[in-house]
């Protein structure tokens, strides 16, 4: 999801939140034209913590990611964070 410092990060595995060594992993970065699914909002959520995004109804993610079966990694204003699949409608790609 981010990096925390140069030697942590933050990500997501199995529904559970929480930092980790870097060293532990390898960042692997999408090839490009790989486009990300893109989603509009359709109801306020209100966070209820530091790693889920604020969302008014009507906001357009981009970069939807799948994390579990309830959960987006998503990004709205230059933030990433968790949003609830239930509240996101994808859109079609262009």
């Amino acid at each position: 999801m981010e990096y925390v410092n140069e030697e942590w990060g933050r990500g997501c595995l199995n529904g559970q939140i929480g930092i980790f060594p870097l060293n532990f992993v390898k960042v692997e970065t999408e090839a490009s034209g790989g486009e990300r699914k893109r989603g509009r909002t359709l109801y306020d959520f209100s966070p209820e913590c530091e790693d889920e995004l604020c969302l008014k109804a009507g906001d357009v993610l981009c970069d939807l990611e799948d994390m579990d079966d309830e959960w987006f990694l998503g990004e709205l204003g230059g933030r990433r964070g968790l949003v609830p699949k239930n509240y996101i409608q994808v859109l079609p790609e262009t």
